[in-house]
């Protein structure tokens, strides 16, 4: 139960920094933004991702944000080549094997500034 909620905390706390950035900092916004996210998982896994995507724009109405998934397997070749053809998305979910090798290749936005002290 422990893991399912540091996931969400994880994906709340991704998804309200992306949204400053976007948004800064929850100024007016003519026209609403577009994210895309990309997570691997089973259909019930993208309905509760779904879900919580749902519930954050009844916080930030002004954001779209455009979900897709894949399964494990299918996950990181797809990232991969999104990725290589500078079509990457917005959000994504990132297994630990893998965050300095994205990082590394300048794939990864740095988070630090929106992170409290």
């Amino acid at each position: 139960m422990s893991v399912m909620l540091q996931r969400r905390t994880v994906l709340s706390a991704g998804l309200a920094a992306l949204s400053l950035a976007t948004l800064g900092g929850g100024s007016a916004q003519a026209q609403a933004a577009r994210l895309r996210m990309l997570w691997w998982g089973s259909q019930e896994r993208a309905d509760r991702t779904n879900k919580a995507i749902a519930a954050y724009k009844q916080v930030k109405p002004d954001l779209d944000i455009a979900g897709e998934f894949a399964g494990w397997s299918d996950y990181w070749p797809r990232l991969a080549t999104q990725v290589a053809g500078r079509n990457a998305p917005d959000l994504i979910q990132m297994d630990y094997r893998y965050i300095f090798e994205y990082g590394r290749r300048g794939a990864l936005a740095p988070l630090d500034d929106y992170i409290g002290k």
